[in-house]
């Protein structure tokens, strides 16, 4: 045993440090924990949803671009499952989205009379209330039978509005202020007056938002959508 003359220390006992493995989630090494049977240490890291189980390249799962682990991933595809409208959930998600589709046309008529004038804008709002409606009415569903659903109720409810405010416009107030004559606005007349001109009420600006307005009545139930692979 020999002696280190400058520090007086024994020589021979010296030893190289050891270095730790990095520490994981629960104070773990790496070199302890197996995420799976084929486990990479270099590429294992939390779950990036739950922070807690560890994965690696060869058990990660990816969601929209971010790694996840097998126990999320099962999560998620339940509550996709669970999201998925079915016929039926139809029969309430129907009255539902006629119900605010008549009451939204409703009011986009009134503002019209109120205003004296169609705000066609005002029209996109029937078609996001009939939406909402439809996937509330569905139980929160969402799917393919409640975008058709949401569409047909919005149109209705668009041409709710639209027929009130001909109606107002070209017979109702017309013929009172004319003629001092009070006509109803459910009167067969008025309707089938409604009907015949029905296509040429209908300006470009009109038409833009009558599109507008089925466009987001089908997206508010469209299924929610992500790249898992």
């Amino acid at each position: 045993m020999s002696t280190d003359s400058a520090t007086g220390t024994d020589s021979s006992s010296a030893q190289p440090e050891e270095i730790a493995a990095p520490n994981m989630p629960g104070g773990e090494s790496a070199a302890a924990v197996a995420c799976c049977e084929q486990s990479d240490a270099k590429t294992m890291k939390p779950c990036t949803l739950c922070q807690k189980t560890l994965i690696c390249k060869n058990c990660r799962m990816s969601l929209n671009g971010k790694s996840i682990c097998a126990e999320c991933t099962a999560g998620i595809v339940e509550e996709l499952e669970a999201e998925k409208a079915t016929t039926a959930h139809l029969p309430m998600a129907l009255a539902a989205g006629i119900a605010a589709a008549v009451l939204s046309g409703a009011i986009w008529a009134a503002i019209a009379v109120i205003t004296g004038y169609s705000i066609g804008y005002v029209a996109i709002g029937v078609g996001y209330l009939a939406g909402h409606a439809v996937v509330i009415g569905g139980r929160k569903r969402k799917g393919p039978v409640l975008q058709y659903t949401a569409v047909g109720c919005a149109f209705l409810g668009l041409v709710f509005g639209k027929y009130f405010i001909f109606a107002h416009f070209n017979a109702v107030k017309p013929l009172k202020e004319q003629f001092q004559v009070d006509i109803s606005y459910f009167d067969p007349q008025v309707i089938q007056l409604f009907m015949d001109n029905f296509t040429k009420t209908l300006s470009p600006i009109d038409i833009l938002f009558l599109v507008i307005a089925l466009a987001v009545a089908w997206g508010v139930p469209k299924p929610t959508e992500i790249k898992l692979r």
